[in-house]
């Protein structure tokens, strides 16, 4: 685009409407004009499309590779010939580029419009309105991760700086934060798969190790946070202080999260989301689906409903103590 609108400089300073070379060197270099215009407006709307649908609607559209480049390629090409037979390009008033604007004709004017002006406004403001959608929602799925980890890094600060980690509870508690800091980094790093390309090695070995990070950080957290629950159960209702246990506590919930996430390895079941923007037990297999009940949905549901359980019964206990 920007090389026709260099030749429009070099070439029609001194037009001569009587000169045949002139006049069919001008009908070329619009139609190059107008094409490349429409090629440049149609790619940038697929690119604003594709990110809105992974951003918004989650869904990876690079089966429409194809469709983005032969309807970018071939449709300027139809809107471009139609002046071609209407006759309409020509000099510009000024005389120093040629366009649709042949000097005595309403045609011309109205091809302007509906050719490129009307259609070309229409989609710039809604390419516009659909990139401060994306923006936004990408800015809120960065703040969210930015937020946690830093949630997180303050939690860590004080329970150091505060020196409460000396009491068991207190460093379970920093066990807690760090694994859920370990699970929003994983989390954050998900977004370097919006141009995932399954032939590519390197897209799939990366897609297999943040799919097992994310698996094991998100058992980690669960761990601790049972561990959690666990001890502060057998303090207020059983009377009983656990320290001991601790060393089995961060053994076990940094042993076993790997057992578990070692299994996808095994079956070849990590693998991108159905809609494109994250790696995980995905792989489009009955095995991923029971790997994916088995080892997170389930057992992750019966956890936490047992965690609120025993939360319900620890606050009713202390409560009825205060009472």
């Amino acid at each position: 685009m920007a090389s026709v609108g260099a030749l429009q400089n070099m070439r029609f300073i001194n037009y001569d409407e009587s000169s045949d070379i002139y006049r069919r060197i001008c009908t070329a270099i619009v139609f190059l004009e107008v094409y490349t215009e429409w090629t440049k407006l149609l790619f940038t709307t697929w690119v604003t499309f594709h990110l809105f649908c992974f951003a918004v609607f989650h869904k990876n559209m690079k089966k429409l590779e194809a469709l983005y480049v032969v309807t970018s390629l071939l449709v300027p090409a139809l809107i471009a010939a139609l002046p071609l037979v209407t006759q309409t390009y020509g000099s510009r008033f000024t005389g120093f580029t040629c366009y649709i604007q042949a000097l005595n004709g309403s045609v011309a004017s109205i091809e302007r419009i509906a050719l490129w002006d009307g259609p070309a406004m229409f989609i710039l403001i809604a390419a516009s309105t659909t990139m401060v959608v994306v923006v936004i929602k990408l800015a809120m799925l960065a703040v969210a991760n930015g937020v946690s980890v830093l949630v997180c890094l303050l939690a860590a600060f004080l329970l150091r700086w505060l020196k409460l980690y000396k009491k068991l509870v207190y460093r379970l508690a920093l066990y807690q934060v760090l694994s859920a800091l370990a699970m929003a980094s994983v989390g954050a790093t998900q977004v370097v798969f919006i141009n995932y390309d399954e032939l590519s090695t390197i897209y799939r070995r990366l897609c297999t190790a943040i799919g097992f990070l994310w698996l094991y950080s998100q058992w980690t957290k669960l761990l601790f946070t049972m561990c959690v629950t666990f001890h502060l159960f057998c303090f207020a209702v059983l009377h009983k202080n656990l320290k001991k246990l601790e060393v089995l506590y961060v053994v076990t919930s940094l042993l076993v999260p790997a057992l578990i996430a070692i299994v996808p390895l095994i079956t070849h079941t990590y693998g991108l989301s159905p809609g494109g923007n994250a790696c995980y037990i995905y792989a489009n297999t009955s095995v991923a689906f029971m790997e994916r009940l088995a080892l997170w949905d389930g057992p992750a549901m019966l956890m936490l409903i047992a965690a609120s359980t025993a939360m319900v019964v620890m606050v009713t206990k202390l409560t009825s103590q205060v009472c």
